[in-house]
């Protein structure tokens, strides 16, 4: 029996679907999770423009259940890393659906107890996707266990890495089988399975390499410990309830694949988490579409949207994206965001790109060997370099080499 529900192709065919069908798709997901649970959910608000919308969505199907009278909870995960803007203004777009759809909202608001300095220092950083950074945290991992540099090991390697090379890639794996390499790392470097089949899908592209030789750590763990683990320690208090998320098919190849094998709502938990995510058929245009035709509060980070009659888009005057504010994921596709996050925040791109030694976190050193190396034209902000004393003597306290 397959894994999936659906083909990639099927899903594909649903982003064809019109403007009105997604919307209604959306809506009859949303007040099927409210329904099947009997209004156990809560509302996983980032205070981005696609929670946002699904926000608006649920507390319309919420007005119209018969829950409409009990509180719906919305939870938004303060991860110390949001723009300043965010804590504000989610409380801003609470209270206004709360008064178009005349329902009452229970917003909790969860933090965990290390702030975004903190947690980069002890898992790594977030840069290039979370994909790169976790294959980069298990590899190095087993390099330093097995006291090498990815420069002792290179020479073991294939140049190439494409079917027509599956055996020099299957040599190379045994090579480093017999040097100790755990099955998941042999994956990361040649492609080649335990069962010596080939699979692409956690592969560490030759460009991003370099990384296993820094001298900083990269990760994909901070969100896990900001948002992931907070959330669930406060779900754990309020009860069981069925997580409502903002993901979209169309985001990403992982999202794509998730929403293949679970559909928008997930209820049945021997398939995994239980989950609802009645977006996630919809596509990027009807998102701006319907934030544009409702013109409900979008997060101040964002600019105004604008309809550009004449091509038939839309887009934002500022940020495209919210999210956290110093994570450099895709930033090699997105060079230029430390400089736009500059003119929001100055002194928090001053921190962050002061070095470590003054007690900042060190991205300047971080931005100029992912251009140096891997070739990234990441764009440095300018700045006056910082001294962050209390820093430096709690990371030194903590036995942080700096």
């Amino acid at each position: 029996m397959s894994d999936y529900l659906y083909t990639e192709a099927e899903v594909r065919k649903m982003w064809l679907r019109s403007y009105e069908e997604q919307i209604g798709i959306a809506q009859a997901k949303a007040l099927e999770a409210i329904v099947r649970t009997d209004g156990k959910v809560v509302v996983s608000l980032s205070g981005g423009k696609d929670s946002a919308m699904m926000l608006y969505i649920i507390a319309q199907m919420w007005a119209c259940s018969s829950h409409r009278n009990d509180k719906l909870i919305v939870m938004f995960a303060d991860t110390s890393n949001e723009f300043n803007c965010m804590r504000k203004y989610v409380r801003e777009l609470c209270s206004y659906i709360e008064n178009a759809f005349e329902i009452e909202i229970d917003l909790k608001i969860v933090r965990g107890n290390k702030h975004y300095f903190d947690v980069v220092e002890e898992v790594g950083f977030p840069f290039i996707s979370k994909k790169v950074a976790r294959c980069v945290r298990d590899v190095k991992a087993t390099l330093k266990r097995l006291n090498l540099m990815y420069a002792d090991i290179e020479s073991l390697l294939p140049e190439t890495y494409t079917r027509k090379h599956f055996k020099e890639c299957l040599q190379a794996a045994n090579r480093l089988r017999e040097r100790g390499f755990n099955d998941t790392v042999i994956l990361n470097l040649t492609k080649i399975t335990s069962k010596n089949d080939w699979c692409e899908s956690y592969f560490l592209p030759v460009q991003w390499r370099p990384l296993l030789d820094a001298p900083f750590d990269i990760s994909e763990e901070c969100c896990k410990e900001l948002k992931k683990d907070p959330i669930k320690y406060a779900s754990k208090e309020i009860g069981k309830l069925l997580p409502m998320v903002g993901e979209m098919a169309a985001e990403s190849r992982d999202r794509l694949r998730s929403y293949m094998k679970t559909g928008c709502n997930l209820f049945d938990s021997r398939q995994g988490r239980n989950k609802s995510k009645p977006l996630g058929a919809v596509t990027e245009l009807t998102v701006l579409r319907f934030i544009y035709e409702h013109d409900f509060p979008i997060a101040p980070v964002y600019g105004e949207l604008i309809f550009d009659e004449e091509n038939e888009k839309y887009y934002f005057t500022q940020e495209s994206r919210t999210g956290c504010k110093l994570c450099g994921f895709g930033i090699a596709k997105d060079p230029e965001r430390y400089i736009r996050v500059q003119k929001y925040e100055p002194q928090t791109i001053k921190f962050a790109f002061t070095s470590r030694e003054r007690g900042g976190l060190g991205y300047t050193e971080i931005c100029e060997y992912l251009n140096k190396y891997c070739g990234t034209e990441i764009a440095i902000p300018e700045i006056e370099q910082g001294y962050y004393l209390k820093r430096i003597e709690r990371l030194r306290d903590k036995g942080v080499n700096i």
